[in-house]
Order: structure tokens, then sequence, then C-alpha cells
């Protein structure tokens, strides 16, 4: 029964004090996507290619993710897939993801098909060459490993902290959230008027992953390549945050500013900074 009162009371807590500043500093956001859902991820999600890759790229952050069969689409997992809950299946016991990278200062994503221990230093070139320049793909693919297939895509990428066993509230409130986001995404794809404004919607890409840090702030919504964090989100809000995301509307002075966590880039005193220099900007 207490269990059962804490859990109640994590997910209804309504948190008002400031959360602006509590991004953890990071210049470079890296996914592995997984073919377990967030749900079945243990508590505390590691694996030997995750701590090789945050030691390889300085000042990056892996983490895991998991897409829904409506947004796989974009994501070719290896077929010969051993993941952080799959490598048991894998006859050598290898794990194996598909990779997309985010860095500050472009408005790309690196997507790298297959990356394992085979491979890793070729893919750590890669991300390196990427974060490197802000130059066009063709100018990258001169200057990236020509032996590690890439390209660069150009979504909008929503991702929701949904990992319930390392916190309820992150499952509950994120897994809640995530929902209310393919909901109000999929009815605008359905709805749209024309091919042009159908293809825009379906640029965003809604996508479960595991603990960011900050599970008091659930649900957690991180969106990409801009590297804007919001907290405190809620269902209602999934209108106007794929709204703001589409439009390239702030997050930090308009639509989400009381919910917004930071940004991958700048330390805690510079998003504090810039969530009260734009806090004074009218309208």
């Amino acid at each position: 029964m207490a269990k059962l009162l804490l859990r109640a009371l994590s997910t209804v807590a309504k948190r008002v004090e400031p959360i602006a500043g509590t991004t953890p500093l990071h210049t470079t956001y890296i996914l592995l996507h997984t073919k377990t859902p967030v749900k079945d991820y243990p508590a505390k999600a590691s694996s030997t290619l995750q701590r090789s890759l945050m030691l390889s790229i300085p000042g990056a952050s892996v983490n895991f993710a998991w897409n829904s069969s409506t947004d796989q689409d974009h994501v070719a997992l290896p077929e010969d897939n051993g993941d952080l809950l799959g490598s048991d299946g894998n006859p050598n016991g290898d794990e194996a993801y598909t990779l997309t990278a985010f860095t500050v200062g472009r408005d790309d994503a690196l997507r790298i098909p297959q990356v394992s221990k085979h491979n890793l230093p070729s893919v750590t070139e890669s991300i390196k060459s990427f974060i490197s320049t802000h130059a066009t793909s063709s100018v990258f693919n001169t200057m990236g490993d020509a032996s590690v297939p890439s390209s660069l895509i150009t979504d909008h990428h929503l991702l929701v902290c949904t990992h319930g066993s390392r916190d309820c509230r992150c499952g509950d409130l994120g897994g809640s959230v995530v929902r209310a986001l393919r909901e109000a995404r999929d009815a605008r794809v359905n709805s749209a008027p024309n091919d042009d404004v159908r293809q825009a919607w379906n640029r965003i890409r809604i996508t479960e992953v595991a603990h960011v840090g900050g599970h008091k702030y659930a649900a957690n919504v991180l969106i990409y390549p801009q590297g804007d964090w919001l907290g405190n989100a809620k269902p209602d809000d999934a209108d106007a945050i794929l709204e703001a995301v589409v439009q390239s509307k702030s997050l930090v002075a308009g639509v989400g500013s009381a919910q917004w966590r930071g940004r991958f880039g700048l330390d805690k005193e510079g998003q504090v900074e810039l969530s009260v220099k734009n806090a004074r900007v009218p309208g």
C-alpha cells in the first residue's frame, strides 16, 4: 500500500520552482537505437560500447533509444543487432546499433546504420568529422571515414524519457506524453491539406529514450537538433510543443518557457542567463 501511495504521489506531484539550468552540460548527443523497448530496459541501461563512445567523444552524452512502429521507418536496425538487452541472442554476444548523433552548431543529424566494437574506431572518426565541420554534406562526406556508411538527416527529433524501471514518474508521465505527441503528430499528418504540409509533419520523429537525468522533472522532452530540453511536460502540452517545433518558435521565450530546462552547449550559468534574458523580451 505504501509503495502504491508513493507511486501515486510522485506521478501527480507538481513542480513550480524554476528549472532553467538543469540540463546536463554536453555538446554532442548520441542515440544508440535498440530493438528492445524502453519499458523493458533495466534500471541502469549501460553497455561497454556506450561507455567507449562517451570516452572517445569529448563532451558527448550517449543514450539508448527505441522507436515505435510509427517511427521505425527512419531507423533501419542491423539484422544481427545484439543490443544492451539482446546480446545473449547474438552468437558472438556483440552489441550492434543504428546510431544518430546531434552536435552544437548543426541543424542536421548524422545517421550511421551500424556501430559495433568492430568498426568503433572508424565510427568515432566519422562522428568527430561531423562535429568539427559545419560544412555541407558533400564536404562532410569527403572528410568522414569512407569505410563507414553514413548520411545526414534533417528531421526534428522529440526524445521522451519513458524509463519506468529507473523511476516510475518517467514511465507513467513520459509514457502519457509520448502517446499524446504521437497521436497529435499523426492527426496532423492525416489531416494535412497538401503534400508539403504532410511532409513537414512527417519530419517530426518521436522517440523514447532511457534515463536523461531529472526524474522530478518528468515528463522530460528533449528536442534535437536544436538541443532544447523541456521538463514537467504534460499530455495537454503536445499540440503546443509540436506547433513550436514545426514553426521554429522559441521554446525559451515562448511556448514551453516555464518548462525549459536548458540547451546543450551551455553550462548551468549560461542556461539561466539565456532564460532570464528571454524572460525580459516582450510578447
